[in-house]
């Protein structure tokens, strides 16, 4: 993972700035962990979904816009393995952050997480 990208990550997630939710990557006001990742991204944007009151993250025009998974352009921008990163537990098991955010791990442990594990 780009080390840059990581620290911003990680302080954004210990700030205390964002409302944890769950599902998805921005609900109302509650975001999930890669949501915050997503806004930490310079030039995307959030799209509103008045309909399911959640929000998805547009990149640009030209890409769809994403409710539940990382953009490609924040994938290749932070460096992460896939649209659903993980921790690497032990050599047999990988753990994806948004399990463990949707598992109810607060937003400092996944700080952690992401500092040891990415």
């Amino acid at each position: 993972m780009d080390q840059k990208v990581k620290q911003l990550w990680v302080a954004a997630l210990r700030s205390g700035k964002y409302q944890q939710g769950v599902d998805k990557l921005r609900k109302d006001d509650s975001y999930c962990v890669l949501g915050v990742l997503c806004d930490q991204f310079p030039g995307g944007e959030w799209v509103e979904d008045r309909r399911e009151c959640e929000y998805g993250f547009r990149v640009s025009m030209t890409e769809g816009i994403i409710s539940y998974c990382l953009p490609d352009a924040i994938v290749k921008w932070a460096q992460v393995d896939g649209s659903l990163p993980g921790i690497q537990v032990n050599r047999d098991i990988h753990i994806n952050l948004s399990s463990l955010n949707d598992g109810d791990m607060p937003f400092y442990q996944l700080a952690d997480c992401i500092d040891w594990g990415l």
